[in-house]
């Protein structure tokens, strides 16, 4: 039977020896007295330590990848949303919200639904696993975690990762021109739309056009028709002022300028 209040009693005995007058808090167990100590000299006004399967985690993967922890799965989506991570280990069994809920509502959310998920947790029936999986995880491993394997599964799942990108922003690309094309426009109008529609905010929509375009291609070759549109684009492209501005091409000799926040006056 472990006795859980040796690991607070070896902090409570180190704050006294750093003559640290401090009320104790057990909201974790605190194996690691002097890190504790370490960071309540700091200003911490806590100190929660990492459980050791995720410091293990951290030691393996540290050296490849930025790796940032969340301690409840709440915390997980928030911090994913304003990371937008490549990749999510999470564990089952943690506060609040579990680890199935938490990877179902990561599917759910637009923004992260393509990020991978792999269960780490010591679960490892049959049934936990294919839980896991229903739920929208990539992968399940089972604790005790084996360093070798871990990294060569997170680094198989975000090269495929990182491949899906770079396949889904081409499909988003005019080839000619470097522009979104009219796909990227649908799917930007819609989330701006979406954005400003709560703030009663404006959103402006310029079309061009290039008049006798038919003309210029038949007389000069389409090759000739094609730098054309590449310099227009790189006009266009170089009038949008400020960061949400967009340029795309529309189609054919027809481009949108989208125009976030701007007045009929103002675009």
């Amino acid at each position: 039977m472990i006795d859980v209040l040796q690991p607070i009693q070896r902090l409570i005995a180190a704050l006294e020896e750093e003559r640290i007058a401090v009320p104790v808090v057990a909201c974790g167990i605190a194996t690691d007295a002097k890190a504790a100590v370490a960071a309540i000299r700091a200003g911490a006004k806590e100190y929660i330590p990492l459980p050791p399967d995720a410091e293990l985690i951290a030691a393996v993967l540290e050296e490849d990848y930025e790796i940032i922890f969340a301690r409840s799965g709440e915390q997980a989506i928030d911090i994913a949303r304003k990371a937008m991570p490549d990749l999510i280990l999470l564990d089952v069994v943690m506060p609040g919200l579990d680890g199935y809920e938490t990877c179902r509502r990561i599917k759910q959310d637009p923004d992260l639904a393509d990020v991978p998920v792999i269960f780490t947790t010591g679960l490892d029936a049959v049934e936990d696993e294919v839980r896991g999986l229903a739920a929208g995880a990539i992968d399940y491993v089972t604790k005790p975690v084996q360093p070798v394997a871990l990294r060569r599964r997170v680094s198989n799942h975000i090269d495929l990762k990182q491949m899906r990108d770079r396949l889904a922003n081409l499909a988003l690309i005019d080839p000619l021109t470097g522009l979104g094309n009219r796909r990227m426009l649908e799917n930007l109008l819609q989330n701006e739309v979406a954005r400003l529609m709560p703030l009663n905010g404006w959103l402006s929509v310029i079309l061009v056009d290039i008049d006798f375009f038919k003309q210029y291609n038949d007389m000069y070759g389409h090759p000739a028709g094609d730098q054309c549109l590449v310099q227009v684009a790189s006009r266009l492209n170089a009038a949008m002022r400020r960061d949400g501005d967009r340029c795309m091409r529309y189609g054919g000799e027809e481009f949108a300028c989208v125009l976030p926040g701007a007045d009929p006056a103002g675009a």
